[in-house]
């Protein structure tokens, strides 16, 4: 009785198993996309190009993905401090695009004081709620 309670029990814990595996999904939404954090702090101390990631949040690879970028009016950032281009490009079956940010470090101001805050938008794409918008603060050293 004890060996048929043991065998039992062992065929009812492979079944649980092996039907727990059956998918290895991490993500089941609609595909979107979004900065990978609302913060970023870079310490400047010469001209330099800072890349900003924009990923892609999906179940798999698409094709190619095209957002819209632009930099909020309440950036305190000057306009002649950085340059950033009008779209972000995610490459077909790539998860990840970078937007090239520029920084003139003869424009940036004293301090701390230089918050460039960055907005996505798409009229094709979804863009996550939450991190559609990035506040990144450049430090002059």
């Amino acid at each position: 009785m004890k060996n048929l309670i043991y065998i039992l029990s062992a065929i009812s814990l492979s079944i649980f198993l092996l039907t727990s595996c059956e998918s290895d999904k991490t993500y089941d939404g609609p595909a979107q996309v979004a900065f990978a954090s609302k913060t970023a702090a870079y310490n400047v101390t010469a001209n330099t190009t800072i890349a900003i990631p924009v990923q892609l949040i999906a179940d798999g690879p698409q094709g190619d993905i095209t957002v819209n970028v632009s930099v909020n009016s309440t950036s305190t950032t000057s306009a002649a401090a950085v340059t950033v281009p009008t779209t972000v490009t995610i490459p077909a079956g790539r998860f990840v695009g970078e937007i090239p940010v520029t920084v003139s470090y003869d424009n940036l101001a004293a301090g701390n004081a230089n918050k460039l805050i960055l907005d996505l938008s798409s009229s094709n794409n979804k863009v996550a709620a939450n991190y559609a918008t990035l506040t990144v603060t450049f430090t002059k050293r």
